[in-house]
């Protein structure tokens, strides 16, 4: 590889950490504001008694939907801030020298001679790229999972708060 492909390498690797440390915080925001809004829904559901009040009616079903929607928010963006290590279908199993997950299984003895070795066989290059390669193709899978998780949330938002807004809150006065 080139010196200036090299330095285009270690770019794309540090951006791609980047995207990582970006997904894995608004993951961790997702999670906070939907255990708040659950527990806020649950409390109104309780204090309201909403389902006793709109019991089978398409407005309680649409409030309990929006329920839902911020449990589906909420597993989604835990999927999302669920680290990538061999776990069933999150799986993405890339070992090379620059994933966390093999240097953590190699005595040092071991990842220290693989290092050196790679380093004199000048595949060094190709690990670096294969991590960037494979990280990518988890962050597509995280972002996906954050895009599900916001929309989930927000319709819900909408839902509940049109529902208590028209049926609940002027019944409650």
């Amino acid at each position: 590889m080139s010196h200036r492909g090299r330095e285009l390498a270690v770019t794309h690797f540090n951006h791609v950490e980047q995207q990582v440390a970006l997904a894995t915080t608004t993951a961790g925001l997702i999670v906070a504001a939907d255990a708040l809004i659950i527990a806020v829904y649950l409390t109104v559901v309780r204090d309201l008694q909403i389902f006793a009040k709109l019991a089978g009616s398409l407005t309680g079903i649409v409030f309990a939907i929006g329920g839902a929607l911020f449990i589906v928010g909420l597993l989604f963006a835990l999927a999302a801030a669920f680290p990538n290590i061999r776990a069933g279908w999150f799986q993405m199993d890339v070992d090379n020298l620059f994933f966390f997950g093999t240097i953590a299984r190699l005595p040092f003895s071991d990842y220290s001679r693989h290092f050196i070795a790679h380093d004199r066989a000048q595949t060094l290059d190709m690990e670096l790229l294969s991590q960037v390669w494979a990280k990518s193709r988890w962050l597509v899978r995280m972002f996906r999972f954050l895009q599900v998780a916001i929309g989930c949330t927000v319709a819900g938002t909408i839902l509940t708060v049109v529902i208590g807004t028209i049926v609940v809150l002027p019944t409650r006065g």
